[in-house]
């Protein structure tokens, strides 16, 4: 249940609800290629424009390029356009569907486990790590496939115009990678913290709004109050050291792009000088190393991006890892190994009236190293009889009635009802034969 799984397994997470969706994902990769070509003919349009029509003084046919620079901006941006419905639309019926999934995985869970966990974490798993895939994962992604292949293209573009050029822009990339690297896992660990600090903030706030009335009545709203700070407090500092990392990725990758940006200015003009490049090659040059430069940038700013929302699909992905309760029975006891097996058609005849239930020397405890609630507890009720419970708060009264509807399980002795054991009745013959009252009503708006 906590065992620790790496970022592609994350990421296959979230593949399996975009599949279903293969469709407009197709469309928007298709898109890519005429994205590419745009990208890639403007920059040479500005060389042919430079070198065959301003220098000369050619302006015949400048206006024709100037139709043709314009024609590959509108494809360009149409194909981006609809690459970005596209697979925006994908991300955000593929999050709708794991939010409903995860919705319906946690309504099977057991009783206990909501006995383990505040419900304000839980609700942030549904709600502010869904946010965070939202706001990340189905949109900033989208961005890394296209802007990989742009640059890769982009420096073909340049190795093809002058391959010494080139190599001045080769050398940010070991750079970069390295302080890439260097922060991605302190963003992850810091990101981590702050969704763990902001889950434990809201599932304390959400516990003290439901007693709110508790606390008014014994006067510790400054009680409440320091503690809420402390755990604001814990937040505000991972979030303060993920932006520390965050910022200071975006402005060395800014710093090492524009250190190379300047020695490319200053090693193209003697290039010109010695007439071993023109100057349309080194205005183009310089506008397509702007067009890397941009996606570098924005890469670095999308390692943070895509670090949160991994660590959000990282907390998604352990509540889908909680083993959900068997809606048809519950986990037999070890020591339960020669009990009988009842058919279907048995279980009916037994339970079409109540006759009996039995409980003999059942012990009971909320965990496997807590307290034992009940202790060898024996009764029996027959059709007819009326039997109540009275003990003292904490004595296993509601213990009793919980373990009877199944809302607890593994409990050790026998309970039988109509001589079936406990475990062996499916939730839809026990609801045939129990009806409870809750002591507190709930009210759902429709």
């Amino acid at each position: 249940m906590n065992k620790e799984v790496n970022d592609w397994e994350l990421f296959q997470r979230f593949l399996v609800y975009v599949r279903p969706y293969w469709k407009s994902v197709v469309l928007g990769v298709a898109t890519v290629p005429f994205s590419i070509a745009a990208t890639l003919l403007l920059p040479w349009l500005l060389i042919q424009i430079i070198d065959e029509h301003v220098i000369p003084g050619d302006l015949d046919g400048l206006f024709r390029m100037v139709v043709l620079m314009a024609g590959a901006v509108a494809v360009g941006y149409f194909s981006d356009s609809i690459y970005t419905f596209s697979l925006q639309k994908t991300g955000q019926l593929a999050i709708s569907a794991m939010r409903s999934d995860l919705y319906a995985h946690i309504l099977s869970m057991p009783r206990s486990f909501f006995d383990q966990r505040p419900i304000g974490v839980i609700l942030t798993r549904l709600t502010s790590d869904m946010e965070a895939l939202n706001d990340s994962l189905a949109i900033g992604v989208l961005s890394i496939f296209t802007d990989f292949l742009k640059t890769i293209a982009l420096l073909i573009l340049l190795i093809i115009l002058s391959w010494k050029l080139t190599l001045v822009v080769l050398l940010i990339l070991p750079p970069i990678y390295f302080v890439s690297n260097f922060l991605r896992s302190r963003l992850r660990h810091y990101y981590n913290l702050t969704r763990e600090a902001l889950a434990d903030a809201t599932g304390y706030l959400q516990e003290c709004l439901n007693g709110v009335k508790t606390i008014q009545l014994y006067a510790a709203e400054a009680k409440v109050r320091k503690q809420f700070e402390a755990k604001t407090r814990h937040f505000f500092k991972a979030q303060t050291h993920s932006n520390f990392f965050d910022a200071a990725l975006f402005s060395v990758i800014e710093g090492i792009t524009s250190i190379a940006l300047a020695l490319m200015l200053w090693y193209g003009a003697q290039q010109i000088l010695t007439g071993l490049v023109s100057i349309g090659v080194l205005v183009g040059f310089i506008n397509t190393l702007n067009r890397i430069f941009v996606p570098i940038r924005e890469f670095t700013q999308q390692i943070s991006v895509f670090q949160r929302s991994l660590s959000a699909l990282e907390n998604i992905d352990k509540l889908f890892r909680e083993i959900p309760e068997d809606q048809d029975t519950a986990d037999m006891p070890s020591y339960a190994t020669n009990s009988r097996k009842y058919t279907p058609e048995e279980i009916m005849k037994r339970f079409q009236e109540f006759e009996e239930l039995r409980f003999e020397n059942v012990h009971f405890r909320y965990t496997e190293d807590g307290p034992w609630v009940l202790q060898g507890v024996s009764f029996i009720v027959r059709k007819g009889d009326r039997l109540a419970i009275v003990g003292a708060t904490g004595s296993g009264k509601s213990t009793i009635v919980r373990i009877l509807t199944r809302t607890y399980t593994r409990y050790q002795g026998s309970i039988k009802i109509n001589g079936v054991e406990l475990y062996e009745i499916s939730r839809d013959h026990l609801q045939l034969m129990i009806a409870m009252m809750q002591q507190d009503s709930h009210l759902f708006e429709e």
